[in-house]
């Protein structure tokens, strides 16, 4: 079952998927500037994060070490579904329209897109040929 990632989650997440094991201290260092997290509010969430199964905590001394348990390609897959269900009603080609309509797109980022979507339609084809 995927974990749930909250927004505060990602932000220690996407420092582990850099660079792990790293220490609590580390983490509140790393982060001070962007967040304002204080050590306090970086152990709670390490807590938080714990028990739900995304990281995971080795006690060696003379600091605890925190490694991520969750791949950014689990997490991105988790929070895109969660993404298109609450704004798309789970309808990925509306996602696309609006990306479309507000020109968010390079001509590179459309031809990426389309190579993705040319092998999705093959290996679905294949595999209706297959049954």
């Amino acid at each position: 079952m995927p974990v749930q990632v909250t927004d505060a989650e990602s932000k220690i997440l996407m420092l582990l998927w850099e660079q792990s094991p790293m220490t609590m201290t580390q983490i509140t260092n790393a982060l001070k500037d962007i967040t304002g997290w204080d050590k306090h509010a970086v152990i709670s969430l390490l807590k938080r994060m714990l028990k739900k199964g995304s990281i995971r905590m080795d006690d060696v001394k003379p600091a605890k070490l925190y490694y991520p348990l969750v791949s950014r390609e689990e997490a991105q897959l988790d929070q895109t579904q969660t993404f298109l269900g609450k704004i798309f009603e789970g309808k990925p080609v509306r996602m696309m329209s609006a990306m479309v309509q507000s020109g968010q797109l390079s001509v590179d980022e459309i031809d990426e897109i389309m190579q993705m979507l040319s092998k999705a339609r093959e290996e679905l084809t294949n595999d209706e040929d297959n049954c």
